[in-house]
């Protein structure tokens, strides 16, 4: 299966490298967006954005035209948003291309840090045990020449991170050319579970000392010649709570939480019902890849698919 090249999430992976290094103390957000529209050969248009406070929205987009020896041109268009709250992650990438030299790839990236403190009565500096929760939903697509090369997918990562190690948690949904759909589960130690589009993290503390940890949401797409990919993570990552705050006994206690962010992470972010993406779905109305590409096709007009962003 053809899937998006590592190189191309560099930037999502070296910002989660980066929060391991930095033992992921410092409460943060972050979202960022790059994309790209080039021949199977050179780049012909790439920007990016990144941004560093609660709720703003990275985005990027690109357009490229390669005229061809026997008349019309190829075309290449990409899109990437992103938006992260303590607690919630949203991402976006989608790209269209048309033509033997059409090329675009898009990526989003969203992030939340923070540090935890959990403490009970009585329990000060001795060990304990919690489980949290994080979970996402999504849709993803490739239409058009299929077979091709294009392909998407989307990434939800939770580090959790300890003096000497960190203890990673991923689940991925990849999309091939064909459309087909695999996954990946890995839990630390790069053991792999049946996987479910949720994080059941099991994260052992300190009462009265802080841990740290940072969720990561991915979304990208890469595509050539008439094919359309979108990746819509945009429905959301969300953070579900301590599910059990347990001693060192394996018993459940009654506890106290104090983060950096002052954000109480022992509640639920999820909420009654997992809502479509709202106000992202405004953004995107009309705009819809695979339509204006069919219809782009029809008729011919202009190829930009991102004016009303």
């Amino acid at each position: 299966m053809t899937s998006i090249p590592w190189r191309y999430l560099a930037v999502a992976l070296v910002a989660c490298l980066a929060g391991a290094a930095a033992g992921g103390s410092r409460a943060s957000v972050t979202a960022r967006s790059v994309t790209e529209a080039r021949t199977a050969v050179a780049v012909i248009s790439t920007s990016a954005d990144f941004t560093d406070c609660s709720g703003c929205v990275a985005t990027s987009s690109d357009h490229g035209t390669v005229p061809e020896p026997g008349g019309g041109s190829s075309q290449s268009d990409s899109l990437g948003r992103a938006v992260a709250e303590h607690g919630i992650l949203r991402a976006y990438a989608a790209e269209a291309s048309t033509g033997p030299h059409g090329y675009a790839k898009a990526n989003a990236t969203a992030t939340f840090s923070d540090a935890v403190t959990i403490d009970a009565p009585g329990l000060s500096g001795q060990a304990g045990s919690v489980a949290m929760l994080l979970q996402f939903d999504y849709s993803a697509h490739v239409s058009g020449q299929l077979p091709g090369a294009g392909s998407g997918q989307v990434r939800l990562i939770l580090d959790v991170f300890y003096p000497l190690r960190t203890d990673r948690y991923q689940r991925a949904v990849l999309i091939a050319p064909d459309g087909q759909v695999t996954t990946q589960s890995i839990n630390p130690g790069n053991v792999v579970v049946p996987f479910t589009p949720q994080i059941l993290a099991q994260v052992d503390f300190v009462f009265g000392q802080p841990f740290s940890f940072t969720a990561t949401l991915i979304a990208a797409a890469v595509g050539n010649f008439d094919q359309q990919v979108e990746v819509d993570a945009s429905h959301s990552a969300y953070w579900g709570g301590f599910q059990s705050v347990l001693d060192g006994g394996g018993n459940a206690v009654s506890y106290s939480v104090t983060s950096g962010s002052q954000t109480d992470w022992s509640q639920s972010f999820v909420p009654a019902t997992v809502p479509e993406p709202g106000t992202w779905a405004l953004l995107l109305a009309g705009v819809g890849l695979v339509s204006a590409c069919a219809r782009r096709r029809a008729s011919r007009p202009d190829h930009r698919l991102f004016e009303k962003f």
